[in-house]
């Protein structure tokens, strides 16, 4: 999802032509049935082409937001979705949606797309219920492939992207300034070519981020709602 400018429509949405299954996808979901039950409520933001609801288990209840029609219409023929909700790119209002609804909630790389990332988390929480989680993801700006384009002074950056953190950043703005009460910090990979590599290489990414996590493309959180 994005909530920029016209003219950078689809920096990050160019699944009309080929869609990318990363291991954030997968890592995300995979929190969203650790944390749910069969018959659970489940909400995707920002769900972009549904590679995340996709990896939903199918015995959940699947809703999904985002601020593009053709992403919602992407998702809901990967994923079996029972609502959609179409959210205005600019002021993200996601507070139309239903109230403590959900049990679990994911929204992966969408905050760094917004203008008030700590009022989103806040909006965001809104929707959990009681007892409840989300799953959050946002890009690591300090990954080994952006320090490497940093060096050959190349703009590596994406031009929807407003803000960024490294996972110590990331860390206190949950912890100690908003006070939230995270349950785990989850890692999905260190990636260290551009594109997929073979099974052995994408493993080795995927261990690679537990000794490293500062490393990893991406910060993960799952977030507990009191009760």
């Amino acid at each position: 999802m994005a909530t920029v400018e016209k003219q950078n429509h689809h920096i990050d949405l160019d699944f009309m032509q080929k869609i990318k299954s990363l291991p954030y996808h997968a890592v995300t979901a995979r929190m969203a049935e650790k944390y749910s039950q069969p018959g659970d409520q489940l909400l995707d933001v920002g769900t972009g082409a549904g590679s995340i609801p996709a990896l939903y288990p199918q015995d959940r209840l699947i809703d999904v937001a985002d601020a593009y029609q053709s992403c919602l219409d992407t998702a809901s023929k990967r994923a079996k979705v029972r609502n959609t909700y179409l959210l205005d790119e600019t002021d993200f209002d996601i507070e139309k949606l239903p109230q403590n609804n959900y049990t679990v909630v994911t929204m992966s790389h969408v905050l760094e797309h917004l203008r008030d990332p700590v009022g989103a988390i806040s909006k965001v929480m809104n929707l959990v219920k009681p007892g409840g989680h989300l799953v959050l993801a946002v890009p690591n700006p300090v990954r080994p492939l952006v320090i490497a384009s940093a060096l050959l002074r190349r703009d590596y950056v994406n031009r929807g992207h407003i803000v960024a953190w490294d996972r110590s950043h990331f860390i206190n703005m949950l912890e100690r300034i908003l006070e939230l009460d995270v349950v785990e910090y989850p890692t999905d990979f260190v990636q260290l070519v551009p594109e997929k590599g073979g099974k052995w290489l994408r493993g080795f990414e995927k261990w690679l981020a537990k000794p490293f996590p500062h490393l990893s493309y991406s910060n993960m959180a799952v977030i507990r709602k009191p009760a």
